[in-house]
């Protein structure tokens, strides 16, 4: 079972911000809505400046949650209205909503018209689970209004589900597999939800198949709610990370559409130009021998399989995570410690030429210890891209020239 963490009002405004032509009205103190609104400025930087998000926060004080706050919220619900007369409006709650227990559907039932849609998502922060319950919660309340039952799915159409809205690589990864997509002769019907229109989402149905591009819990269930309530389809292939995965990536979309022969000249243009790279860096590479140390358990496929096509042993895998951590592409069985302190009381990292971790290190060794990402970029070429970067750093001379300053000191004495 995943961790549980976060709030699920930030975890559903994740979502809903990504509705362009809706807004979000938060029924929460200021400080809610200032945090999941920097989060969401801060941390996709590469986004497309001239969107953002519209929220409404209905400041909830210490009067309102005593003696409850449904005053404050109706002229909040008005006040939007006014401002945003042709957009749906998503009432997320709060844990101090939640808690006082106001009656927010009977407010909503109030001031609903028939041209604009009130929406309660029940997130109530805390009290509605972690940050992906909230994610979750308001997928459901998007595609229960808005998704037409009605549409039939067209040809050579997908659905992308399960983007990450709060990663600096979410445009570079969805230009990646457009790219692949396109290649195949495929369109994008929907981005469910990322950046996505309310007719888009409406239009749902039009795509053959769902594709999940994040191996997740959350986005599993959603993608089993989709399949369920609207009999869509969803198949689930490798996360096209690095040359092999994303190949297994082609090949099982293009089945889905028979375009197996595009795939296998898309593949085999790939190969040309990977096995190339990767023939000058195994020069470097050929022979030595590293450690993986997955510290959050992630799905680490790509990385043994880009260190075997440079030539490096790997020596040993190491987790924290076993339960989330698979390994295919070599038979090595990982091995659990509790911390990277415990792997370094085994001696085992004096026979290595370098380490790679996830995580902060915090450990004093004899050898280079480089980070590998946690969500690694998407493509054919983003195992070979973070090969060159590992190249150049342990390029760089191990030891820092200002330690030898001991020397130059001694000698003026």
């Amino acid at each position: 079972r995943e961790p549980v963490h976060g709030c699920s009002l930030s975890g559903a405004f994740n979502v809903i911000s990504q509705v362009k032509d809706a807004v979000a009205l938060m029924y929460s103190p200021q400080g809610c809505s200032y945090l999941s609104f920097n989060t969401h400025l801060n941390r996709v930087p590469n986004s497309d400046p001239q969107y953002t998000p519209n929220l409404l926060c209905t400041n909830m004080n210490e009067t309102d949650a005593i003696f409850g706050g449904v005053k404050h919220l109706e002229e909040t619900l008005l006040y939007t209205q006014k401002r945003f007369p042709a957009y749906p409006i998503f009432l997320i709650t709060s844990c101090p909503a939640g808690i006082i227990g106001d009656d927010v559907d009977a407010v909503i039932t109030r001031l609903t018209t028939e041209k604009q849609k009130i929406l309660h998502v029940p997130s109530d922060g805390v009290l509605g689970g972690d940050f992906y319950a909230g994610m979750f919660k308001a997928y459901q309340t998007v595609a229960e209004h808005f998704i037409d039952d009605n549409v039939s799915p067209e040809a050579d159409t997908v659905n992308l589900i399960g983007e990450q809205n709060l990663s600096t690589t979410a445009d570079q990864n969805f230009t990646s597999i457009s790219q692949i997509l396109s290649d195949l002769g495929l369109k994008i019907n929907c981005r469910f939800i990322r950046q996505t229109s309310l007719e888009e989402i409406k239009n749902f149905k039009k795509a053959k198949i769902n594709i999940p591009i994040i191996n997740q819990s959350t986005i599993t269930a959603l993608t089993d709610y989709l399949d369920t309530r609207f009999g869509t389809k969803t198949i689930n292939p490798p996360i096209p990370i690095a040359f092999n995965q994303t190949a297994e990536f082609t090949r099982a979309v293009a089945r889905c559409f028979d375009k197996e022969a595009a795939a296998e000249r898309l593949i085999e243009n790939a190969k040309v130009t990977h096995e190339q790279e990767i023939a000058s860096l195994r020069m470097y590479f050929a022979g030595k021998k590293a450690s993986i140390y997955n510290s959050y358990g992630c799905n680490i496929d790509w990385l043994v399989s880009t260190l075997a096509d440079l030539g490096v042993e790997v020596f040993n895998i190491s987790s924290t995570e076993l339960s989330y951590t698979t390994e295919r592409a070599v038979p090595l069985k990982p091995q659990t410690y509790t911390s990277i302190t415990q792997l370094q009381s085994t001696k085992q990292l004096d026979q290595l030429d370098f380490m790679l971790t996830n995580g902060p290190a915090q450990i004093d060794t004899k050898i280079p210890c480089e980070s590998f990402p946690i969500l690694p970029l998407y493509g054919f070429n983003s195992g070979l891209n973070y090969a060159k970067q590992l190249c150049t750093k342990l390029k760089i001379p191990f030891t820092e020239r200002w330690r030898k300053d001991e020397k130059l000191f001694h000698s003026f004495n």
